[in-house]
């Protein structure tokens, strides 16, 4: 082997001679096929997911409820705090 065939590998996607250090070392100690910046492009980029507080505090959220707002993410809180609580009777009710 060459000097130069040590140095810089082939990218299997944009068909193109890179360094070595532009490629990713697999698990298995040798390098990926793909260059860095093809698996970067490959890879889609995700969206946050939205997360909904921890804690809802009922009241407040029945005063936004009942002021005529059509906030989604309050009716989703809403069925969410409904569904905690019928769900924490149903367990204080097996217990006695």
């Amino acid at each position: 082997m060459t000097e130069e065939s040590v140095q810089s590998i082939h990218c299997t996607v944009c068909d193109q001679n890179k360094p070595l250090d532009e490629f990713y070392p697999s698990g298995r100690g040798s390098e990926t096929g793909q260059c860095k910046g093809c698996i970067k492009k490959r890879q889609r980029p995700r969206p946050r997911k939205r997360k909904l507080p921890l804690t809802v505090n009922p009241e407040k959220l029945m005063e936004a409820l009942s002021g005529g707002e059509a906030d989604p993410r309050l009716e989703l809180a809403a069925k969410v705090l409904a569904m905690q609580q019928r769900t924490i009777e149903l367990l204080v009710a097996r217990r006695k």
